[in-house]
């Protein structure tokens, strides 16, 4: 009865997973976004969970976990169940340069979370007052040969995507500004159009209203190609910084061990939302673009830029708290 009862268990536990796969979803999913409202993720996460509730005929709710820098909200992931009910819409800062700039972090991206698929990306613009003296790349790489440390270069914060990406100009091109982190991007686009700091690297949604007023000026696109937003603004991969790119990419994951059955309806409940025309068209007035993908593909794309910003993290000699 015993060897009947074990090969009865035996026989049942596979078939556990497959059946909730075949029942998901069967609730309400949670989507956290681990900003506060208001800000660009929280924009692309709320029309993407409007989207994904009616692909998946049930609601995708999201719920704002903002602090650490987006850790807090992606570590209740983390620790959650691997139902495919929690979910977390995050982006390259928190997945791929946190664990590189902080010496503790609550998981690991690699192993914690299962990737379900790319999201979108926005293109971040080099920009300067429109009185500078700064009219090209070629100048900035002139003026800051002929003065060490002494073009200033805003971020929106220390380790912020913005001060990472002007430090790997810097080790690209074998030259030195003087880094000036603030609170945010606003005060940073102020003192820029002041001339109080020389050079910004910001998301384009920040900056491209002051470059279309003249208010700034446009040096170059992080893309590896011509932005839509700017066509004349040439990328930094064709002014002198080959393979240069910084671009902040979006993405949905959820909790290690989830059923690959349940990863794959979420994704393709994620794709379907991203094929809709109304949602391209409100992440392109966001100024990101739709990035549609496969969870490997994910995986590839997160495992490439951990080990591209460890790097300048590392050569930067860049720390955090």
């Amino acid at each position: 009865m015993l060897a009947a009862l074990s090969a009865a268990v035996l026989f049942a536990a596979p078939n556990v997973a497959p059946a909730a796969a075949q029942d998901f979803p069967s609730k309400s999913i949670r989507m956290i976004v681990p900003f506060p409202p208001g800000g660009f993720p929280d924009i692309i996460g709320r029309m993407l969970a409007a989207k994904m509730s009616e692909s998946l005929s049930q609601n995708v709710l999201v719920d704002n976990r903002g602090g650490a820098n987006g850790n807090i909200g992606i570590d209740m992931v983390a620790k959650s169940p691997p139902d495919g009910y929690t979910i977390v819409q995050a982006q390259v800062s928190n997945l791929a340069v946190n664990p590189a700039l902080y010496k503790y972090m609550p998981y690991d991206a690699l192993k914690d979370l299962a990737p379900v698929g790319l999201v979108a990306t926005a293109t971040q613009v080099m920009v300067t007052g429109a009185g500078s003296e700064i009219k090209s790349v070629a100048d900035m790489i002139a003026i800051a040969k002929a003065k060490p440390s002494g073009l200033l270069f805003a971020s929106s914060g220390n380790g912020s995507l913005g001060h990472l990406g002007t430090e790997l100009i810097q080790l690209q091109a074998g030259i030195k500004f003087t880094h000036i982190p603030y609170k945010g991007a606003a005060p940073a686009v102020i003192d820029v159009m002041g001339g109080r700091a020389h050079l910004f690297i910001a998301a384009m949604p920040t900056v491209i209203g002051h470059v279309r007023a003249g208010k700034l000026r446009a040096l170059a696109v992080t893309s590896l190609t011509r932005a839509v937003e700017l066509p004349d603004v040439t990328p930094l991969n064709e002014a002198g910084f080959p393979g240069y790119e910084t671009i902040n990419w979006l993405a949905v994951m959820g909790r290690a061990g989830t059923p690959n059955a349940i990863i794959e309806r979420l994704n393709a409940a994620l794709n379907k939302a991203l094929s809709s025309d109304d949602l391209k068209a409100g992440f392109e007035k966001e100024g990101a673009a739709v990035w549609v993908s496969t969870p490997e593909r994910l995986g590839q794309v997160l495992a490439a830029d951990l080990a591209k910003w460890r790097r300048v993290v590392m050569s930067a000699g860049i720390k955090m708290e």
